[in-house]
């Protein structure tokens, strides 16, 4: 490759850069919030398992979270969200948390 082109693809690299950095932006659009039925009640039920191996990927990406202020630890809950790990084929994994109760 040129010279030339390869200044310009490594502008266009650097210029994407902040896009894989694993920081959380700021999502264009309206605000939502999840809508309870009326008279709802907190209903207790059991973690979904999570596979052995996936336990230390779940909780370094929770306290990842945590970290940079995405999520919080809350003591004495009455409403939660179940989440786990689906793991991808390139060892890595998408991070699920299922809100429809």
């Amino acid at each position: 490759m040129p010279a030339d082109e390869q200044a310009d693809l490594l502008g266009q690299l650097e210029i994407l850069l902040e896009s894989f950095e694993r920081l959380l932006g700021f999502m264009p659009g309206d605000k939502y919030s999840l809508k309870l039925k009326r008279n709802a009640v907190p209903v207790h039920a059991r973690p979904f398992p999570l596979h052995q191996k996936h336990l230390k990927l779940m909780k370094d990406e929770v306290n990842f979270d945590v970290d940079l202020g995405f999520l919080r630890q809350v003591y004495n809950l009455k409403w939660a969200a179940l989440s786990f790990v689906i793991p991808k084929k390139d060892n890595t994994f998408h991070f699920v948390s299922d809100f429809r109760g």
